[in-house]
C-alpha cells in the first residue's frame, strides 16, 4: 500500500531494507549492526562520527518521546537540509508543515513501527517537486537505546536520488519548516 502524492508514491516504513537501494543507507545499516550485542540495541554514544564521516551529511538525529509519541529533530545533516530545502533542526515532527495531509501520519506510523518492532524500518518517496521535476528519495530509521533496552533516540539516514541538492535548489522553491505555505504567512 503506498500514499498517492498528487502523483507521486510514498510507500509506508516496512522492515524491509531491500526497498532502498541507496548504498549510503545500507552502509549505516551494516555499521548500526555491529553496534548491537546480542538483543541489545546501541546507544548514542556507541556511534563514533569518524566512522561514518562520509555518511554525517544524510544524518538525522531524533529524540523520541514514546507516549504520546513525538519525535524531536536533534540534528539534520546538510545533505538533508540541502535538499529538503529546509532545515527542522529543534523541531518537533507534529510541528512540522507537509505538502500532503497524510504525509505527518505516514512518518509517525514508521516511528511507531520502529517502537513496535524494536528494529530499523525503511521507506521510499517518489514525489513531484513540480510538474517538471520529481524526486526520489529513500530514507531508514535506526533505534537507539541509553540503556540497550528503551528505545529514546533514533538516527535516520536520508538521500535523495537521481538529483544534487544544488540541481534541487535550482528546481524546487524553499519550503517552510512549520505554518502556511510560502506567500501566505
Amino acid at each position: 500500500m503506498s500514499l498517492n502524492l498528487s502523483g507521486g508514491d510514498f510507500h509506508p516504513y516496512v522492515g524491509d531494507p531491500a526497498v532502498c537501494r541507496s548504498s549510503a543507507i545500507a552502509t549505516f545499516h551494516d555499521y548500526w549492526r555491529t553496534l548491537c550485542v546480542g538483543d541489545r540495541l546501541p546507544s548514542r554514544e556507541a556511534i563514533d562520527p569518524a566512522e561514518i564521516k562520509g555518511l554525517l551529511p544524510h544524518l538525522l538525529i531524533v529524540d523520541i518521546e514514546p507516549s504520546p509519541l513525538r519525535v524531536r529533530y536533534r540534528l539534520v545533516g546538510t545533505a538533508v537540509v540541502g535538499s529538503s530545502r529546509r532545515d527542522i533542526t529543534g523541531h518537533y515532527l507534529d510541528e512540522l508543515r507537509f505538502d500532503h495531509p497524510d504525509e505527518r501520519a505516514t512518518f509517525e506510523a514508521g516511528y511507531r513501527l520502529l517502537l513496535k518492532s524494536r528494529a530499523p524500518v525503511f521507506g521510499r518517496v517518489v514525489w513531484p517537486a513540480r510538474s517538471d521535476f520529481v524526486l526520489t528519495y529513500e530514507s531508514a530509521i535506526f533505534p537507539l537505546a541509553a540503556d540497550g533496552r528503551t528505545i529514546d533516540k533514533a538516527v535516520a539516514v536520508e538521500c535523495y536520488l537521481d538529483s544534487s541538492p544544488g540541481e534541487i535548489g535550482e528546481r524546487v522553491p524553499q519550503r517552510p519548516v512549520r505554518g502556511e505555505p510560502p506567500g501566505e504567512d
